[in-house]
C-alpha cells in the first residue's frame, strides 16, 4: 500500500480548476474529508462520490484543494425568428392601390421600422386596364432598392385587359420608409400621351423573409420551457455530513440582439431531500434582470452577461440547508421593456441562456489514500 499526499496526486492532473470525473476510475481510492469544524470529518469512497454524477454534474478541484461540486443545465435558445413572424403578421393579405401615389403605413403601435434588408420575398401584383386606348404603365417602389436604384416595372396594356400576374423581386433589396409609410407609384399613359388611371391594381406581399432590420421593434415576451437540473449530489453522499461554503445558482446569458431587455424569471422552484418545494426568493426573480446587449456598431457580435443568485441577494442559505435534489426553473426574455429604444436584429440574431449550481465545500481535502 502506498500513500500520497494529495499535492503529488493532483500534481499531474490540475495546473487550475479541474474536472476530475477520470477519478472514477480510482475504485480503491479512499479520502478523509478534513473540515476547519467539529462533527464533519467523514470517510467516504472516492468512486461512491462520482458513481451516480450523471451528465450534468461535475466534481471540479481548485489549485488550492477546494472542491466542488457543478451542475449545468441544458441550454435554451430563442432566435429573431419570433420578431420577422411578428412583422409579417402585420402586413395585409392585399394592398389596394387607388391611386397614381399611394402611401401604405410601414409602422404600427407595436413597432416602427426604420429599414429592412430582405433576404427573399415578392410583391404580386395586377390591375385592369378599363381604357379604350392600350397604355404604358411604369410601376416604382420608391422606397424599396436595389444598389441605391429604386425598383420599376415597365409594361404595356391593351384596351379592356388584364395585366397578368407580375411581382417585384425582393431578393437582397432594402426597404426604408417614407415619413413612415411604404409608397407605391404608377404612371399610365396612352400613345398620345395622356396620363390614365388603371383599375383594380392590387399588390400582395408574398413569402417576405429578412437578414436585417432596425427602428423601434416594440417590446416582446421571449417565452421559454419549464427545465429541470437534477442536483445528485445527495445520491451519492452516503455517509457523514458536508457543509457547503457560498453556493451560488448562476445565470448564463449569450445574446446578439441589438437592444436592451431583461430577464425575467418565472419560476424557479427547489425540490428538497423531503420532497418539498422551496421557491428562490429575490427581489430580482420579482423584478428581473438585464443583461448586455451589442450597439450599432457592434451587428453581430454576441454578448455574455452572468447573473448569480448568492446568499447575499437571496435565500440560497435557506435552499443549501435544505438539501437540494432537482431545480425547476423558468426563465423568459423581455425585449425593450420600457418601449423605447431604437435596436436591430439579424436572421442569425439570438438569446441563449443556461443555469448553473454551484457548491463549494466547506473546507479541503488534505490527502489521498490507496
Amino acid at each position: 500500500m502506498r500513500y500520497f499526499i494529495l499535492g503529488w496526486c493532483l500534481l499531474g492532473l490540475l495546473i487550475s480548476c479541474a474536472d476530475v470525473e477520470n477519478l472514477k476510475d480510482l475504485e480503491s481510492a479512499e479520502s478523509e474529508a478534513v473540515f476547519a469544524f467539529p462533527l464533519l470529518n467523514s470517510k467516504l469512497s472516492m468512486s461512491e462520490l462520482l458513481d451516480d454524477l450523471d451528465e450534468q454534474g461535475t466534481l471540479l478541484v481548485d489549485p488550492d484543494g477546494l472542491l466542488r461540486f457543478f451542475y449545468r443545465g441544458d441550454t435554451t435558445i430563442r432566435n429573431s425568428d419570433e420578431i420577422f413572424d411578428r412583422i409579417n403578421r402585420s402586413l395585409p393579405p392585399i394592398i389596394p392601390v387607388l391611386d397614381t401615389l399611394i402611401g401604405f403605413p410601414a409602422s404600427s403601435l407595436e413597432f416602427d421600422v426604420e429599414k429592412i434588408v430582405f433576404k427573399k420575398g415578392r410583391l404580386e401584383y395586377s390591375f385592369f386596364n378599363s381604357n379604350s386606348n392600350s397604355i404604358e404603365i411604369v410601376v416604382t417602389l420608391p422606397q424599396i432598392s436595389k444598389n441605391g436604384i429604386p425598383l420599376s416595372q415597365t409594361h404595356n396594356l391593351l384596351s379592356f385587359s388584364t395585366l397578368p400576374l407580375q411581382f417585384f423581386d425582393l431578393e437582397n433589396a432594402t426597404f426604408v420608409p417614407k415619413n413612415d409609410s411604404l409608397f407605391i407609384q404608377y404612371q399610365a399613359k396612352q400613345t398620345t400621351g395622356e396620363l390614365l388611371k388603371v383599375s383594380n391594381f392590387l399588390m400582395v406581399p408574398k413569402n417576405f423573409d429578412y437578414y436585417y432590420a432596425e427602428g423601434f421593434l416594440g417590446s416582446q415576451i421571449f417565452e421559454s420551457d419549464e427545465d429541470t437540473l437534477d442536483i445528485d449530489y445527495y445520491d451519492s453522499w452516503t455517509r457523514g455530513e458536508v457543509a457547503f461554503k457560498n453556493p451560488r445558482v448562476i445565470i448564463n446569458i449569450l445574446n446578439s440582439f441589438g437592444f436592451p431587455a431583461i430577464a425575467r424569471v418565472e419560476k424557479f422552484d427547489v425540490i428538497t431531500l423531503d420532497n418539498s418545494i422551496l421557491p428562490l426568493e429575490s427581489a430580482f426573480v420579482k423584478d428581473g434582470f438585464s443583461f448586455n446587449y451589442p450597439t450599432f456598431e457592434e451587428v453581430g457580435q454576441v454578448k455574455t452577461s452572468t447573473f448569480v443568485f448568492d446568499t447575499e441577494n437571496s435565500n440560497m442559505e435557506d435552499i443549501i440547508r435544505a438539501g437540494p435534489t432537482a431545480l425547476i426553473y423558468d426563465l423568459d426574455a423581455i425585449s425593450d421593456p420600457n418601449q423605447v429604444a431604437r435596436g436591430f436584429i439579424t436572421d442569425s440574431s439570438y438569446f441563449a441562456y443556461s443555469v448553473d449550481a454551484e457548491f463549494p465545500f466547506e473546507g479541503s481535502l488534505q490527502n489521498f489514500t490507496i
